[in-house]
């Protein structure tokens, strides 16, 4: 299934798989290059769309979190303690991960090399047991990098 909601400038996706003997939700969503309240609103807006299964949730979260990035926040509507206050939105971020018993299995990787930060994410439920993570520096066509784990 493919959810587009109205409040979302671009659709999110989410499928249910089964995976060996079990189903899991996987969604996949691209927050807005904004400003971080809005990055979690739709964070939390997604979320809603959870269910009992055990969810996956991964792509690009945008979350600037270096003092040279996050004037971007600033220019784009965010505060300018977003600016200045440069980790409160990871923290931020992480509490609300934590909340829906998620795990950011790529947690401290730089995932983007401009940015020095994680911007992109697979956070998986805190009783999945991370295997192996890794991130791929050879990047061909985008200004991110591949991001893969392992899960058991």
């Amino acid at each position: 299934r493919i959810f587009a909601p109205s409040w979302s400038p671009t659709p999110f996706w989410v499928s249910d798989l089964q995976v060996t003997c079990r189903m899991i939700r996987v969604f996949n969503l691209h927050l807005p290059l904004m400003n971080p309240r809005i990055r979690i609103e739709e964070f939390e807006r997604a979320m809603k769309e959870k269910n009992d299964l055990p969810t996956v949730v991964c792509g690009d979260f945008n979350i600037l979190e270096k003092p040279h990035i996050t004037p971007i926040d600033w220019l784009l509507g965010g505060s300018i303690l977003d600016t200045l206050l440069y980790t409160r939105e990871r923290k931020n971020m992480d509490k609300h991960f934590s909340a829906h018993e998620l795990t950011n299995a790529l947690s401290k990787k730089i995932t983007h090399p401009f940015s020095r930060s994680q911007l992109d994410h697979i956070l998986v439920p805190c009783s999945f047991s991370i295997k192996n993570t890794g991130v791929i520096s050879d990047r061909h066509g985008s200004d991110h990098c591949p991001v893969w784990i392992e899960i058991g």
